[in-house]
């Protein structure tokens, strides 16, 4: 058995794990009047001296992004030469392209393009690779390569907990609807926005488990909750007689004083939390039960997956995704490549998963 790769954190955060750089000069680490890199689109640069001084590093990557994009309008231009009205404006094809033969060879173009722009650990390409997974979603709701997979990690990178969690929530619930139709392109694709992601968890425990999402859910949660007891930590801080603070106020608190980070806080009702210390309590210790079934109904499932996450062997990092069977290392590591950067980038994460792991023993023991 491989052996775990030695994880060290400062600040909560694993120190040696490379972490999503933010859109600035790769040179000077300027972060106003930027010029994208007309090859890759992903990388900036302040001046073109900066981006020839920046070329020998810059260019593998440039050219390896450069050609998966390359790949992705050569199959497109293949459709478009077929002529008649194209898939995309076909209201019986855009849904279902896989059904399609001819059209697969572009769906795959794209996803293998997006997995390179993650691999360039910028932050634009993780924006831009979303993008490029949640297009495919659209045009293939069926979903045969497993997009879906990827969509809540890199959300979750970029702050986007809610559409995570609004995609999770209808793909779990569409999933288990007794006679759904994936065919039938009338009916509404994706259409949960701002679902209450204190919500409960027993959809998913254990009647209907599959790692990815249930692994991403126990992470929203976890980054809800540390939104939650920043508001306890504001409300024990403030001198008494202070003004109330307004909505935008704790939510600027939570984000620049405590480092919260995710979004599905900006819809919950934050003053209310504030003012009534039952109310915050009430969901703090819902949250908590939730993740604590989440965290057992994945542990009973596949027992590889915390440990994965929370002591990772160098295998994890480079294996290619292999064929497995329910509860085996091969799932786990699948769902560590498309979550493991999500959790190594949310402060705390990991470290309390540690802990969590732990009691659990201790519990057993």
């Amino acid at each position: 058995m491989a052996t775990p790769r030695r994880v060290v954190f400062q600040d909560g955060l694993e120190k040696d794990f490379p972490k999503m750089i933010p859109k600035h000069c790769e040179v000077c680490r300027k972060t106003d009047s930027l010029m994208r890199c007309s090859g890759c689109s992903v990388y900036y640069y302040c001046t073109r001296d900066h981006q020839a001084h920046d070329w020998p590093t810059h260019k593998p990557t440039c050219k390896q992004i450069s050609a998966k994009r390359k790949d992705v309008q050569a199959e497109e231009d293949k459709i478009r030469a077929r002529g008649g009205l194209l898939p995309w404006d076909d209201p019986n094809v855009n849904g279902v392209f896989w059904r399609h033969a001819h059209l697969r060879p572009y769906l795959q173009a794209k996803f293998l393009y997006g997995e390179f722009l993650v691999r360039s650990w910028r932050r634009q390409g993780v924006e831009d690779s979303l993008k490029e997974y949640l297009d495919i979603l659209r045009r293939n709701r069926p979903d045969n390569q497993g997009a879906r997979d990827s969509v809540p990690g890199l959300s979750i990178r970029l702050g986007q907990d809610q559409e995570a969690y609004d995609l999770i929530y209808w793909w779990g619930r569409k999933t288990t609807q007794k006679g759904f139709d994936w065919a039938d392109l009338s009916q509404p694709f994706l259409d949960d926005k701002n679902v209450d992601a204190t919500g409960p968890v027993d959809f998913w425990c254990p009647c209907f488990l599959q790692l990815t999402p249930v692994v991403a859910l126990y992470l929203i949660k976890f980054r809800l909750l540390q939104n939650l007891k920043g508001i306890k930590r504001l409300r024990e801080t403030t001198p008494p007689g202070s003004p109330t603070p307004t909505r935008e106020e704790i939510l600027s608190v939570l984000k620049d004083k405590y480092q919260c980070v995710g979004n599905t806080i900006d819809h919950q009702p934050v003053v209310d939390f504030y003012h009534n210390e039952s109310l915050l309590a009430e969901k703090t210790n819902h949250l908590l039960q939730q993740m604590t079934q989440l965290y057992h109904s994945a542990d009973n499932y596949n027992k590889h997956m915390w440990r994965l996450i929370t002591d990772p062997t160098e295998e994890a990092f480079s294996a290619l995704p292999a064929p497995y069977t329910p509860g085996s290392w091969n799932e786990a590591q699948i769902v560590f490549a498309h979550l493991y950067s999500a959790w190594a980038e949310s402060v705390a994460a990991v470290p309390a998963l540690r802990k969590v792991i732990g009691n659990a023993k201790a519990a057993t023991a």
